[in-house]
């Protein structure tokens, strides 16, 4: 349940603080826009949003996997847990501390600005100079 909220904190964090910081990730209706078609880009900003974040959390999680098994001596987990380690004990480990980094990541975010966000959102093809967004297009 702690990852799902996260999860779910960080897709509307990212959305809501980077819409209010005028990174506009939400697209409102107006006389160029109808509803309907700012409806669908929506969608697309959560579902890409979404699958951005689950993506980054898998990667995350078995980074902290690795890094658990790496550096923890199984000893001293042993000790802590006051029980013998068993294979199960570093995935969850690696769970605990991923679901909160995960929302320190949406926080983090909203201080990227406006240029850096747009440019992961929207960018098309890598340039030579760096990301083009559609300002460039």
């Amino acid at each position: 349940m702690i990852m799902l909220l996260g999860l779910t904190a960080l897709v509307a964090w990212l959305i809501v603080a980077h819409d209010v910081v005028a990174h506009d990730l939400w697209e409102k209706p107006d006389r160029e826009t109808p509803a309907e078609l700012a409806r669908l880009f929506d969608l697309g900003t959560v579902l890409t949003l979404t699958l951005a974040t689950a993506v980054s959390y898998l990667v995350l999680f078995a980074g902290t996997i690795l890094a658990a098994a790496l550096l923890i001596d199984t000893s001293v987990l042993a000790q802590t847990l006051r029980r013998p380690v068993d294979f199960p004990d570093y995935p969850i480990l690696a769970w605990i501390i991923s679901s909160p980094a995960t929302v320190g990541g949406a926080i983090g975010s909203g201080l990227e600005d406006e240029d850096t966000v747009r440019a992961a959102a929207y960018g098309y093809h890598p340039e030579p100079g760096g990301w083009r967004d559609e300002k460039d297009a």
